[in-house]
């Protein structure tokens, strides 16, 4: 967090004098990067820790970080939106070919893109009464931006899905005669499904071409977890 977020910007600044000033601009900074709420927020607690422990040796008097506002990540526009069933058939028929079973499956099952993108084939059994899959992993990023398979965002996180039949055909092919350390979806050069790639090149498109069929939300991927249906 230090590397990525804090040190380029208020990194040498002196603990003494860091003050409600640095705080605020360095806030501006990581939101001109596009940084969330949720990341800000996570990247000040670790300065407020510090700040404390300043305190606390006598390097400094108070905490700077203790009246600084930060960016609500409860926005109008972020709230949750959710798809009918019709609305999400209109973006499915504008989803590209390669991509329709897997955006399918993370409206079906609920599981988070981090977690689906992990999934591997072995984590499938179509077999059993009824068919399952095992949530336990996720892909992380590291401190030197490369991502990484960890665990799952909480340790609840880890869990078992059960999948209903119509699910069950769509992965039939995905998972015939594969190893289990596959990956269950891929891109067509059989790596990581990248975020950022999939919304960029897929999944605005498919929105924009049900929005011109009459789709009137403006959904994000994330809301397909909460639109989670059962088929």
């Amino acid at each position: 967090m230090l590397k990525l977020h804090i040190a380029d910007v208020i990194g040498h600044i002196p603990v003494d004098k860091l003050d409600y000033r640095h705080l605020t601009y360095w806030i501006k900074t990581m939101q001109k990067k596009g940084r969330s709420p949720k990341t800000i927020k996570n990247n000040h607690g670790l300065i407020f820790a510090a700040m404390e422990t300043a305190v606390m040796l006598r390097y400094r008097k108070d905490n700077p970080c203790r009246h600084v506002q930060l960016p609500s990540d409860e926005k109008v526009e972020d709230e949750a939106r959710f798809l009918t069933h019709a609305e999400f058939g209109l973006i499915l028929e504008g989803m590209g070919e390669r991509y329709k079973a897997f955006t399918e499956f993370l409206v079906m099952t609920g599981t988070r893109f981090g977690e689906a993108t992990a999934v591997t084939v072995a984590d499938v059994d179509l077999m059993s009464k009824p068919a399952t899959m095992r949530i336990n992993k996720a892909w992380k990023r590291g401190a030197d931006s490369e991502y990484y398979i960890g665990a799952t965002k909480t340790g609840a996180g880890k869990r078992t899905v059960s999948l209903n039949p119509h699910l069950v055909e769509v992965l039939i092919p995905l998972v015939a005669s594969r190893p289990g350390s596959d990956l269950l979806f891929t891109t067509p050069k059989g790596e990581r499904i990248i975020h950022k790639l999939y919304w960029h090149h897929y999944w605005v498109p498919a929105v924009k071409a049900a929005q011109a069929r009459g789709l009137t939300k403006s959904p994000r991927i994330h809301d397909l977890r909460h639109t989670m249906r059962p088929g």
